[in-house]
């Protein structure tokens, strides 16, 4: 064909204008090739096109993704790269599709490529974000900035080199600071192993920065593959480590330190005694009451407006890999002293085991692991909501560390859930978990060489309990849904539950035969069938005020619904029963977007019990356009439990200099990595200085009329001038969300009453400002990515 020829300029711009609205009628291979057709015949059409050919590039690629084609993809993005080497879009694709397939490394470059085209393509800022929050763990800066921290490893290194300990291996190195604080005291020789490949080029210039090349040697392996003499000359003196996470021994390190005992410290019957630092740690174990653990780990209604959930089993993943088949993690870590709702201690910390790190023959037994059986005295009233479990770390005799809440250390607390089925007797389900003084606490405690599990199986109370005393956890008489601060959102204080649940009974958990349907002589049924839900669903689901307001708008758009035909979509990421609520007000027929078999389970088994019929109910992917229906409500909640918008979640502190450090040169590389975009913040148990009123930044309106453009909520830039209120520094925008549901009802994620946490965006220059001061706010809004700059004006 001769592109020059009349005519034939139309016909290759109508075959380019297929795809835009022909996506029923043709696949997107189809779609692909005709882009590639039209691009080599007539490259003069190439601006014209270059939106669609990303589209069709990308939505080509997620199905060669999707059937495993990975070079076929990485092809095609080739093709895609030769045709449009400027395309920042094309990259960032490209970028996140490698992303997903494990190239970590590949993809990052790609979003650099792309940002080197266009600096403030936010999509592909926020990706690189991502893949850096991947490549360096968050506690790296935790630790980093733990100064206390930093300076006692320092004293113990250098106490161990002045006794001789002068040969030191750093296991797990991270960024190097302990190898360099081993140089720093002296040590003679210093090696460093470090099984991450970021980290470990992270730290070979960090150790340059600091002119330190020719003192340590890095390796780039887990200390289990090093060999004498291949890696290190010799035995060493001295390891220094730390790889202990909030449960301790959770990073392998037992069998980390036993391995190192074995073929990398020297022997003990040297002349000089070899020695690991940290010498030892004591694991310490307490009971704890707390509404914000509680909400996310156990189920705590019999129903939900409109819907009876008594018939279901519903706890949180945390901890049940005991009783299930699947391998869940044995339990999280919070900091409790940040938690929203505070956290009571129900017992005294009671020591539980001593591991001695410089003992070979003591670790080696404590491999082979074992239970224990622990009886915790009850010293306060409250409501048993999960073990918390801290340590104290001895670095040599005199110097230690401590993770337990009430110091400000780098650790969280490790928190085992206290869950039903843990329980041998169901008395303790019937009184809510209430225990008093005097009440003892029979913990298993289970152990090997790779974690602790704690797991309450039994409350025995040290005199019969009347039912009538409830002196903390939330009371017999509170209705969850009395004081809602956003006055917006005009709800009931009863939840007007059917069956005869409402808001008004105790606010028990739901396996509690005493507030559900059944008589109180009934026990739980350990052959109903369990739903393990992650700890952000089960959050939601317990915010009955959220579920509360969105059912009523859901009721309400039905209402005003043209159609006598009311079919709704849900939308909602993770678990979410609004769609059989809507069944029972009356809805025809409800779509779920989900692939998730849990969820599909859950809400089949939801709709059985409230006899409502399953052929109104189907599920899907993200193929719910080929059901060819007309929808009367589209359920979509657009911020995620952790404060932002629907995106990856991203946490933790920057490092801000190298004063943490003591003095050696860390930030500027460590910083590479840093975030901007922090979410997962309790901003009513934040410290912070407020320097100006509340602004608006964006208004997302989803029922503006298009007419077949794009969106204008899809891509937004703004730009405001701010009157700063108080001296300091901008550090940060905090930001949240208000939720129109209806005209007349709204939610607001900052109400510390419901699920959400709020989001905020570091600036990388923190601005200077005092009272009066003008500042120019800078914010855009790009493919759900948020991003917020300040400057003075």
């Amino acid at each position: 064909m001769n592109p020059a020829r009349p005519g034939s300029s139309d016909c290759l711009r109508n075959a380019c204008s297929m795809p835009q609205h022909a996506c029923t009628s043709a696949t997107t291979d189809v779609h692909f090739a005709r882009y590639l057709l039209v691009l080599k015949l007539t490259p003069d059409l190439k601006s014209d096109i270059r939106e669609n050919f990303t589209l069709a590039l990308r939505e080509w690629g997620e199905e060669l993704e999707m059937s495993g084609r990975v070079t076929d993809l990485l092809q095609c993005y080739d093709q895609a790269c030769q045709l449009f080497p400027e395309c920042e879009a094309i990259l960032s694709n490209m970028g996140a599709q490698l992303f997903r397939l494990g190239y970590i490394d590949e993809a990052a470059s790609c979003f650099r490529k792309a940002l080197r085209l266009n600096p403030d393509f936010v999509t592909a800022c926020t990706n690189l974000e991502n893949v850096c929050g991947h490549l360096v763990e968050r506690w790296h800066f935790r630790m980093l900035n733990d100064r206390r921290r930093n300076a006692a490893y320092e004293e113990a290194i250098m106490n161990a080199v002045r006794a001789g300990c002068d040969s030191v291996l750093d296991i797990g190195a991270g960024t190097g600071i302990l190898s360099m604080l081993a140089v720093r005291a002296g040590a003679k020789s210093v090696y460093a192993c470090e099984m991450s490949k970021t980290m470990f080029e992270v730290a070979t210039d960090i150790i340059a920065m600091n002119g330190m090349s020719t003192n340590i040697r890095l390796i780039h392996k887990n200390s289990k593959e090093l060999t004498i003499p291949e890696d290190i000359p010799n035995r060493v003196s001295l390891v220094v480590t730390e790889i202990f996470d909030a449960g301790l021994i959770g990073e392998q390190t037992l069998s980390t330190i036993h391995h190192a005992w074995k073929h990398l410290l020297q022997n003990c019957e040297t002349d000089m005694k070899p020695r690991v630092l940290p010498s030892g740690a004591t694991v310490f174990v307490c009971a704890v009451e707390s509404e914000s653990i509680r909400k996310q780990n156990r189920f705590l209604y019999p129903g939900l407006p409109h819907l009876d959930l008594s018939e279901v089993d519903v706890v949180c993943q945390t901890g049940m890999s005991a009783d299930t088949e699947e391998e869940f993690e044995p339990y999280t870590s919070e900091r409790l002293c940040h938690l929203r709702s505070g956290y009571k201690l129900l017992t005294a910390p009671v020591q539980f085991k001593q591991i001695d790190f410089n003992d070979p023959e003591a670790l080696e037994e404590s491999l082979t692991g074992g239970q224990q059986q622990l009886c915790l005295s009850v010293s306060c009233n409250g409501r048993l909501d999960a073990i918390a479990v801290w340590f104290h770390l001895q670095l040599d005799d005199t110097l230690s560390l401590d993770s337990s809440p009430d110091t400000d250390s780098c650790w969280e607390q490790a928190i085992f859930p206290v869950l039903p089925r843990h329980l041998i007797d169901t008395g303790a389900i019937r009184e809510n978990f209430v225990v008093r003084c005097g009440d003892e606490l029979n913990v298993n405690c289970a152990f090997n060489g790779s974690c602790f599990r704690f797991m309450c199986t039994g409350i025995v109370h040290s005199a019969p309990s009347g039912g009538t005393q409830h002196p903390s956890g939330v009371s017999r008489t509170d209705s969850p849904c009395k004081d809602i601060p956003d006055q917006r959102c005009e709800l009931d204080e009863t939840c007007d539950m059917e069956v005869n649940v409402n808001c008004e009974k105790p606010l028990a958990d739901n396996f509690d035969p005493v507030v559900g349907l059944q008589s109180s002589t009934n026990v739980q049924s350990t052959d109903r069938a369990l739903y393990l839900l992650d700890r952000s669903e089960l959050g939601r689901l317990n915010d009955i005020h959220f579920n509360k307001a969105y059912i009523t708008a859901v009721q309400s758009l039905m209402s005003q619904a043209p159609s006598s035909q009311h079919n709704v979509l849900d939308l909602t990421q993770g678990f979410s029963p609004l769609a059989v609520q809507a069944l029972k007000l009356g809805a025809d027929y409800a779509h779920v977007v989900t692939e998730n078999p849990t969820h599909k389970a859950l809400l089949h088994a939801i709709a059985a019990s409230n006899s409502v019929d399953p052929n109104r109910l189907s599920f899907s992917g993200c193929s719910f356009h080929e059901l060819n229906r007309e929808w009367s409500v589209i359920v979509s909640e657009l911020v995620e439990p952790c404060g932002c918008l629907r995106q990856q979640v991203l946490e933790d502190i920057a490092l801000a200099s190298d004063d943490n450090t003591l003095d050696l040169h860390i930030a500027d590389s460590i910083n590479l990595f840093q975030m901007t975009t922090h979410v997962d913040i309790e901003l009513c148990k934040l410290p912070y200085k407020k320097l100006s009123d509340t602004f608006e930044l964006f208004t997302f309106d989803f029922t503006e009329t298009r007419d077949d453009q794009v969106a204008a909520y899809l891509s937004q830039d703004h730009s405001l001038e701010v009157t700063v209120t108080d001296g300091g520094i901008v550090t940060a925008v905090v930001y949240w969300f208000d939720l129109t549901l209806t005209p007349d009802l709204s939610l607001c994620t900052l109400d510390p009453k419901l699920h959400w946490r709020q989001a905020a965006v570091v600036q990388r220059a923190p601005v200077g400002v005092s009272c009066g001061t003008l500042v120019e706010v800078t914010a855009a809004c790009k493919n759900s990515c948020i991003r917020v700059g300040v400057s003075l004006v």
